[in-house]
């Protein structure tokens, strides 16, 4: 949920563009980690399962953002942590859920 607000901030914060393609772009770029959230909140292994494959997406726009655009190293840093950090969460819940379940 980290990555879902720091990428918000982001936004919102520097892109400069007209307002409302800026706001657009955050909803857009939001919209599929807030539709996870009851999922991951409930704590449902499919929807972990779901967010670690979503969340490389995320981790790739990050990374490339990140190398491409010297102005916003530090921010793209840190939405790049911020989306391995969110990833290895959720494989090792679903990992560990697994084992569990099987138990």
């Amino acid at each position: 949920m980290g990555l879902m607000v720091w990428l918000w901030v982001w936004i919102l914060t520097a892109v400069p563009a007209v307002e409302s393609s800026t706001l657009i772009l955050a909803g857009l770029i939001g919209l599929p980690l807030l539709l996870l959230a009851p999922g991951l909140i409930r704590g449902s292994r499919y929807t972990h399962q779901l967010t670690s494959l979503l969340i490389l997406f995320y981790f790739a726009m990050t990374l490339t953002e990140t190398i491409s655009n010297p102005a916003q190293r530090l921010p793209g840093m840190i939405a790049t942590v911020l989306a391995l950090a969110e990833f290895v969460g959720c494989v090792l819940y679903a990992k560990f859920t697994a084992i569990t379940a099987r138990v």
